[in-house]
C-alpha cells in the first residue's frame, strides 16, 4: 500500500480532488450542463453531412422495474405497456428523421442501454429491432450490445436478441450479497442472479457481467464470491465499476478526508484483488474497467464513442456527438414527443466544439477508452489532427502525473499505471476543467 500512499499524497499536492461533491464518471465532453440551450427549430438542424470516421448508434430505453440507489440516469419506473408503446412510436419517428440526416452512413456499432432495455416485452423488443433495421444500414458483423437485468431477462428474450444480430448481452449483477443487493435496491436475490447468469452462459455466445466494488458496507467476501463465480463460469467479458460516492459523507470536509483512510485503502485492496485474479485467469484489460477473454469480446461501441468518432443517440435525454457537435435530446417526454410531432429532432442543448475542445475530448475520452498499457493515447497525434498544441501548464501537469506514477509514457503513448487507474476519473475530471490545448501560432 506504500505506493498508493505516495500516489495519494502526490495527487493531493496537485490539488486533484479525490472526493469531489459532484463525483461521477466522465461520460461526455463537454459536460452536458455546458451545452447551450437550443432556442429555435433552425438551431436543431445539426450538420450531419460528410460524417468522417465510424458512426455508432445508441438507443436509450428509460424503463425499469425500480430505481437503484446509485443510479443517476433518467428513468421511468414500472411504466404501463401503453406508455412503453408510445415511447417506441417516438423512437420510430426520431429514427426516421435521423436516418435522412445521416444520408445512408453505415452504423458500425450499436448499443441499446438504459434504464433496462429488457423491460420491454417480447413483442416490444421485436418492434424496437424493426425500427432500427428499417431506418439504418447497420453493419451485419458490427458490434451490437444490449443491456439486460436479471429480473427482466428470460430465454425468450435472449433468443429474440440473438435472432436480431445482438452480439453481446450485458447484464448488471453488481453484487452477490443479498443484503447489499437490498441496500442498493436491486430487485433480485443472488440466487436469482446466478440462475440468469447460467442462462446466458448456456444460450449467449458472448456476454458481459457488471459488478460494483466500493459499495457501502460491502465486504471483501462479497468480492471474493463473485470472483469465485467468474473462475467457475469464465464469462467472455466482465466489467468492474468502482464506486465511492458514499465517501463524501464519511470523509466530510477536505481537511478531514484522510482521517478515515482505511475506507479508501479497503477499496484499493478490492481493486488489487480483482486485478490479480483476472490476470491469473488469463483475462486481458479492455479500457479502464473491463476484462475480456479475447479482444473480440470487448465493447467496440465504447471504443468508437470514446474514440474520435461520431455517435448518433436516440431517445429521451440521449447525447450525440457528430462532426464536432455535441447535442442532447430533451429530458421531458412531453417536449420530446411534441418536437418529433413537428418533424424536428428533439434536441434541447447543442454546442459546436472548437478545435481546442475537440482535442480535450480526444485526450480525455481516449484515455478512458484506451488508457491502459496495451493502447494508450498519443498527444502528438491529437495535436496534428486538430492543429493545436498542448499548453505549457498542461504539459507540466501531465509530467507531474508521470513523476508520481499516476501516468506513464511508452513509445510516445500516454496511459494510466495500475495504481493511477484507481484515480482515473478524478484525473480525467481535472483535465476537463483545464484549457489543455491552444491554437497554433
Amino acid at each position: 500500500m506504500r505506493v498508493y500512499q505516495d500516489l495519494i499524497k502526490g495527487l493531493m499536492s496537485l490539488e486533484i480532488d479525490l472526493f469531489p461533491s459532484n463525483y461521477g464518471f466522465v461520460r461526455y465532453f463537454p459536460p452536458l450542463d455546458d451545452l447551450p440551450k437550443v432556442q429555435t427549430n433552425k438551431d436543431r438542424e445539426i450538420g450531419f453531412e460528410n460524417i468522417t470516421g465510424k458512426l455508432a448508434l445508441f438507443v436509450y430505453i428509460p424503463f425499469c422495474t425500480g430505481k437503484c440507489s446509485y443510479c443517476f440516469y433518467l428513468k421511468k419506473v414500472n411504466a404501463p405497456k401503453k406508455e412503453v408503446n408510445e415511447y417506441l412510436e417516438c423512437l420510430k419517428k426520431e429514427a426516421e428523421i435521423s436516418s435522412k440526416r445521416i444520408n445512408g452512413h453505415r452504423i458500425s456499432s450499436v448499443y441499446v442501454g438504459g434504464g433496462t432495455p429488457t423491460y420491454l416485452d417480447a413483442e416490444q423488443l421485436k418492434g424496437l429491432f424493426r425500427i432500427m433495421n428499417s431506418a439504418f444500414d447497420i453493419l451485419i458483423d458490427g458490434s451490437f450490445t444490449f443491456e439486460a437485468s436479471p429480473e427482466t431477462l428470460d430465454k425468450e428474450k435472449i433468443n429474440i436478441l440473438l435472432d436480431n444480430s445482438v452480439k453481446r448481452i450485458s447484464m448488471g449483477i453488481q453484487s452477490l450479497d443479498d443484503k447489499i443487493l437490498a441496500s442498493i435496491e436491486r430487485r433480485y436475490t443472488s440466487k436469482e442472479a446466478i440462475k440468469k447468469i447460467m442462462l446466458l452462459k448456456k444460450n449467449a455466445p458472448s456476454f458481459n457481467l457488471d459488478f460494483i466494488y466500493g459499495l457501502k458496507n460491502q465486504t471483501t467476501l462479497d468480492v471474493m464470491n463473485y470472483l469465485d463465480l467468474i473462475k467457475e463460469i469464465q464469462p467472455p467479458s466482465v466489467t468492474f465499476y468502482q464506486k465511492w460516492f458514499f465517501m463524501k459523507d464519511e470523509f466530510g470536509t477536505r481537511s478531514q478526508k484522510i482521517k478515515k483512510g482505511e475506507s479508501l485503502f479497503g477499496i484499493i485492496a478490492k481493486k488489487e484483488l480483482i486485478a490479480e485474479t483476472m490476470e491469473s485467469l488469463g483475462y486481458l484489460r479492455d479500457g479502464l474497467y473491463r476484462y475480456v477473454k479475447k479482444s473480440a469480446d470487448g465493447c467496440a461501441y465504447c471504443k468508437t464513442v470514446w474514440g474520435d468518432n461520431s455517435c448518433l443517440a436516440l431517445g429521451l435525454s440521449a447525447y450525440s456527438y457528430i462532426n464536432g457537435v455535441g447535442f442532447q435530446n430533451s429530458k421531458s417526454f412531453a417536449e420530446y414527443q411534441k418536437l418529433l410531432n413537428q418533424n424536428v429532432l428533439p434536441i434541447t442543448r447543442k454546442k459546436i466544439l472548437t478545435n481546442e475542445e475537440r482535442a480535450i475530448r480526444a485526450l480525455v475520452m481516449g484515455l478512458k477508452a484506451n488508457g491502459t498499457k496495451s493502447c494508450g493515447v498519443s498527444i502528438t497525434e491529437i495535436e496534428q489532427r486538430y492543429e493545436v498544441k498542448l499548453t505549457p501548464e498542461t504539459e507540466k501537469f501531465i509530467n507531474e502525473l508521470v513523476s508520481i506514477k499516476a501516468l506513464t509514457v511508452e513509445n510516445q503513448r500516454l496511459f494510466f499505471t495500475q495504481q493511477g487507474s484507481t484515480f482515473a476519473e478524478n484525473i480525467l475530471l481535472n483535465l476537463t476543467e483545464r484549457q489543455c490545448f491552444s491554437g497554433l501560432d
